[in-house]
């Protein structure tokens, strides 16, 4: 597999940089929500709960999917490692065999 590039950068904003501000900001000025400000206020900040939570979320899936790609990398260096093994040990069996038959 081809190495993992930086992950874009939707998914490595820190908690910290979300702004919060209310959703109903990008309302025009002079219209109002049918809400009422007290509804508004508190599906706000309901909502700046589920972004914190949502941007908690994809650091760790970043996270696990580094340590999932350094895993894979350890298996892959390991299966070459058993193949470079077995390739020797082939070898000397080989050799072994060969002058055991010379010698006979």
């Amino acid at each position: 597999m081809e190495k993992l590039g930086p992950p874009p950068k939707s998914l490595t904003i820190a908690v910290s940089s979300i702004e919060e501000k209310p959703i109903a900001s990008g309302l025009l000025s002079g219209q109002m929500s049918t809400f009422g400000y007290g509804c508004n206020n508190r599906l706000d900040e309901q909502l700046m709960k589920l972004r914190r939570e949502m941007v908690g979320l994809r650091q760790l899936d970043m996270s696990l999917l580094s340590q999932l790609d350094a895993l894979r990398k350890s298996i892959l260096e390991y299966k070459k490692l058993l193949n470079g093994e077995s390739a020797q040990s082939d070898q000397q069996q080989d050799t072994l065999s060969s002058s055991t038959e010379s010698s006979v």
